[in-house]
């Protein structure tokens, strides 16, 4: 694991799947990729693997708890109403929202789990309380994205990305940064507060082309930015450069990394395939200014020796 300067890069190979098999438990295994011992503060990510026949009783806790689904098939019952989940549905628990999940195929569910703001130990919890009288879901329907009682869920298709360009979200514009798609999946339209989460992606790098050193002032420095809230992203696809606490490293599929608050940070394309993440933003960013490239502020004309205002 590398750590500096408030950011940290776990490798694929550093996933540890740790079994959890007690309090009505059956067939779980996590591996939190991104906590509190990893650096964060405010978020908790992690990947959740849910064996056939296994089963997550009802319970609920005092933080959103996001999801999208990588592999296999699992129900999931939620505010009265039983799905059946597949790779690509995403969703979110709102705080203090009873939920339980049951994997009645004959093959692994798995998906990423998102906690925000980070679990806290509140007595002898650590922050996840049973709601015992919620009965397992035994069957359940498919997300439907026209139902209006389908508030908290969604689902994602890597097809449904929009056109390469600058990149313009809540509180984020970079109009010079034009090689970027990014689609929002969890947000306050659909129940989260504390958080964000959204897909990106980048084409295959420019061929000969170094990304970070350009001909721009402090080389990476001039491609990097800052931000007020943590970010982590984990990589699906491609391979990248990433300016990480001041150092330079190659990022592959299944790497994820925390970039804490203030730390200056830029990830790369530089593969002969598309680069695609899932990213996280706790605490969810502000309506403006939530995002400053360096490069700006050292370009700046401002010199106060000289006076201006």
């Amino acid at each position: 694991m590398y750590q500096k300067n408030r950011t940290t890069l776990v490798r694929k190979a550093e996933t540890v799947m740790t079994s959890r098999d007690d309090d009505g438990y059956v067939g779980l295994s996590e591996s939190i990729l991104i906590g509190e011992e990893q650096g964060s503060v405010h978020q908790e990510f992690a990947m959740v693997e849910l064996a056939a026949g296994g089963k997550i009783p009802g319970h609920y806790h005092p933080f959103e708890e996001s999801f999208l689904i990588l592999s296999g098939e699992v129900f999931f019952a939620m505010s009265g109403f039983n799905y059946q989940l597949r790779a690509g549905d995403y969703g979110v628990a709102p705080i203090a929202t009873p939920h339980a999940w049951q994997n009645l195929s004959s093959k692994p569910a798995r998906w990423i789990r998102i906690r925000a703001p980070q679990p806290k130990q509140i007595g002898d919890m650590y922050g996840v309380y049973p709601h015992r009288e919620m009965a397992l879901p035994t069957e359940g329907k498919q997300v439907d994205l026209g139902d209006p009682l389908c508030r908290n869920l969604g689902h994602f298709d890597w097809k449904d990305m929009p056109p390469y360009g600058p990149i313009a979200t809540r509180g984020i514009s970079a109009p010079t940064a034009k090689r970027f798609s990014v689609r929002m999946i969890v947000d306050d339209i659909i129940g989260a507060q504390q958080h964000v989460v959204f897909m990106g992606e980048q084409p295959p790098g420019e061929d000969g082309k170094n990304p970070i050193a350009e001909s721009m002032p402090n080389n990476a420095t001039a491609r990097s930015h800052f931000h007020q809230f943590e970010e982590i992203y984990h990589f699906f696809s491609g391979r990248a450069l990433a300016y990480l606490g001041g150092d330079i490293l190659e990022i592959e599929p299944g790497d994820t990394i925390l970039t804490g608050v203030g730390s200056s940070h830029g990830v790369f394309s530089i593969g002969e395939e598309p680069m695609r993440w899932i990213e996280t933003m706790t605490p969810r960013p502000p309506e403006r200014d939530a995002l400053f490239w360096e490069r700006d502020w050292l370009n700046s004309d401002y010199q106060p020796h000289k006076g201006q205002i």
